[in-house]
């Protein structure tokens, strides 16, 4: 698997960086590894830079085009990991959920 450049700043918490995977990996299980390795990649920036709007992780993460962005973002919000803030898609951004960081404490305290 050939791995996307990130420009994501490695200020993840190292013990977290396995959680968030195992979160995607449980939550994702019929996707093929790549695709969850992008969802991870996509989320870790999320978390890394808060309530940025679809284009900047597209800059950022450099795992696909926007309609795959758009996909990933959607899968994303579907689970319950993420949600979008804002009045429109000019002014608002995405967020981590609540119900995604009870889930990351909970696979960390295993």
């Amino acid at each position: 698997m050939v791995r996307s450049k990130l420009a994501i700043d490695p200020a993840i918490d190292p013990a977290i960086d396995p959680a968030i995977d195992d979160a995607i990996n449980g939550s994702f299980n019929e996707a093929t590894p790549e695709t969850r390795y992008k969802l991870s990649i996509l989320l870790k920036a999320i978390i890394n830079d808060e309530g940025r709007r679809k284009p900047d992780y597209l800059k950022s993460t450099n795992i696909g085009s926007e309609s795959t962005i758009k996909r990933y973002l959607d899968q994303l919000r579907e689970v319950g990991f993420i949600e979008f803030k804002g009045t429109a898609p000019q002014t608002g951004g995405y967020l981590i959920t609540e119900k995604f960081k009870l889930i990351i404490k909970k696979i960390s305290s295993l």
